[in-house]
């Protein structure tokens, strides 16, 4: 601990004293593109697997009309509300992720702190405010599990979700320092989890884990607001966090608290080019990269061989006969035979690549037959600082050729640019709001959002079923 403090409360000084004006430029610019690259994606949702179960299944559950579904023309509770604009957001899992903590940051904490500002009637900084210290409490209480939290089974968005939307509800809600420290307390003790066992066996659940933890932040926040209280130790206690979700209870507090309100680890998160999950963007970079310097024809290759980090085949390449027979989205995009097959094919992975009528494609199905992995060594060490990786090619006529990827497009250090951003939200976002004037002004507003007065005037714009 910090000065003999407990984590809740060091994270609960910063939250209440975080203010806009406080905070560096390129941090701020940093969160407005992670914002309007998450609108996209919610926007897109509406041909997206998840997106109509879930919009009806927060109309059903409704309640006070207080915040927008968007994809509705109906207004229910904030609780509800996020639920639908969670799983929405998250269903191409193609939002921003944070390589120390494995977590993507903003599936829960953007909903709630729309919705949430919504209800309140707050300005675009206030709402910037909140999203940040969220996204920032993942980022910090993540990277304590050293990115080994997978291998206990947990689910790092879903877990840490609960923590950072908690912390974006509370900033809205104005909670004191005592409440916050409860509201942490509750959602910890009480709330959080989330299981990797959505990584089999043909289902779609793991947008749940993004809607959960929204839904918890808020409520655990409401009941700190009515004077439950939680364990102050929450995190670093004998029964906490740390323990219960580490492997081997092997973590390290100190990342969790190093340089807190002068450095913002949020800001390292990447934004992904593909549809994909995180680990497996890298190794669409390095057959991309192959193809497009090699000239390599698809029906000479005999064998493709992933050589990459432990983590990484662990979750996209095994157990090898389930990942190269995926069934559908979610098994589409954490199957590395696939993702393989489609970058090696097409020379590209997007959001019309998750047509199951790819696994008809006999090209399509023989590549993924053909891959195979192995770890290697020397990268395995780079993780989870870095998701590197390399693919290895060999072709009929003995030829070979490798290809290898320090850091992933879309990383800190490899970023994509502003334009990117906005192209890929305007990609996204055209599948439910089909007028470009109206798409750039979202783009207008998110870009210039700490200087409007109110979020509602945001959802308006977002909401296609708006009249």
């Amino acid at each position: 601990m910090k000065d003999n403090k407990f984590i809740t409360q060091e994270f609960a000084d910063m939250i209440v004293s975080t203010k806009l004006d406080d905070i560096e430029h390129k941090v701020i610019e940093k969160a407005k593109y992670i914002v309007l690259d998450y609108i996209g994606n919610l926007i897109g949702s509406k041909i997206s697997d998840t997106a109509k179960p879930s919009i009806r299944l927060a109309e059903k559950l409704g309640g006070e009309k207080e915040c927008t579904i968007i994809g509705s023309n109906k207004k229910v509770s904030a609780m509800n509300a996020v639920l639908a604009n969670a799983m929405g957001g998250y269903s191409f899992d193609f939002v921003d992720d944070h390589n120390d903590s494995v977590a993507h940051p903003s599936p829960a904490t953007i909903p709630v702190s729309l919705n949430m500002s919504e209800k309140y009637n707050l300005s675009g900084k206030e709402f910037l405010e909140a999203f940040i210290v969220g996204n920032e409490v993942i980022a910090r209480a993540g990277s304590a599990y050293l990115g080994d939290m997978p291998k206990q089974s947990f689910h790092p968005t879903a877990v840490l979700g609960t923590m950072g939307a908690t912390a974006s509800a509370s900033k809205v809600m104005r909670l004191n320092k005592e409440e916050l420290i409860n509201a942490q307390g509750i959602a910890i003790n009480s709330m959080a989890g989330g299981l990797y066992a959505w990584n089999s066996y043909n289902n779609n659940s793991k947008r749940v884990n993004a809607a959960q933890p929204a839904r918890n932040g808020i409520l655990a926040s409401m009941m700190a607001k009515e004077g439950i209280t939680g364990p102050i130790d929450v995190y670093e206690g004998r029964f906490g966090a740390f323990n219960a979700f580490s492997y081997n209870k092997k973590w390290d507090s100190t990342q969790a608290l190093r340089k807190l309100g002068k450095e913002w680890q949020f800001s390292n998160s990447s934004i992904k080019p593909y549809p994909a999950c995180r680990y497996a963007g890298g190794n669409i970079d390095a057959c991309l990269k192959l193809m497009n310097e090699n000239g390599i024809k698809i029906e000479n290759i005999e064998s493709i061989v992933f050589a990459s980090q432990k983590p990484q085949i662990d979750n996209i390449m095994l157990p090898m006969k389930d990942k190269k027979n995926p069934k559908n989205m979610v098994e589409m995009q954490h199957s590395l035979p696939y993702c393989g097959a489609i970058a090696l094919k097409r020379k590209r992975f997007n959001v019309e690549d998750l047509n199951t009528e790819n696994l008809n494609d006999p090209e399509i199905k023989r590549l993924m037959s053909i891959t195979d992995y192995k770890i290697d060594k020397e990268l395995n060490e780079k993780y989870p600082k870095s998701y590197s990786t390399s693919v290895i090619v060999s072709l009929n006529n003995g030829l070979e050729y490798k290809s290898v990827i320090d850091y992933p497009l879309g990383d800190w250090r490899n970023p994509v640019s502003n334009e990117f951003v906005k192209d890929k939200f305007r990609s996204l976002a055209k599948e439910g709001i089909n007028n470009e004037s109206r798409l750039e002004e979202i783009i207008d507003f998110i870009l210039n959002i700490e200087n409007k007065k109110c979020i509602k005037d945001l959802m308006r714009l977002i909401n296609y079923y708006y009249n």
